[in-house]
């Protein structure tokens, strides 16, 4: 009788971007690495995902329509470990607002190599923090 290798199966990312394409494609660079994905179109939908199921870690969008990234991390007293992403810079506001809820910022576009290395530091093994 052979033995079963474990799988590699890491715990759950909710994907959180307005943007369909890059919804899209950093939950299928995700879920390629072993990883749960859940996704969201706006900041509703993520903050609806959250009250309904618990992440390790949320990649997050910061400009979107009617509730922003920014928004989200405000909404949430304890949100798990954040990625925030955007193709623009972070004003100083922004910035001070999220620095305590936000593990890494990523500008778009990025490696998917990065987000898979951050989300790694992250979770880390089995989904520890």
């Amino acid at each position: 009788m052979s033995e079963l290798e474990p799988l590699d199966v890491h715990p759950p990312v909710l994907v959180v971007d307005d943007d369909e394409d890059i919804r899209t494609s950093v939950a299928e660079i995700l879920r390629s690495q072993g990883y749960e994905v859940a996704t969201a179109g706006d900041g509703d939908e993520a903050l609806q995902a959250v009250g309904a199921q618990r992440f390790a870690a949320i990649v997050l969008d910061v400009r979107m329509p009617k509730v922003s990234g920014t928004d989200v991390l405000d909404a949430l007293p304890d949100p798990p470990p954040v990625v925030l992403m955007s193709a623009h810079t972070l004003g100083t506001d922004d910035r001070c607002r999220v620095q305590d809820k936000v593990r890494s910022y990523l500008r778009k576009p990025f490696p998917p190599g990065l987000l898979i290395d951050e989300l790694a530091g992250i979770v880390g093994a089995g989904g520890k923090q």
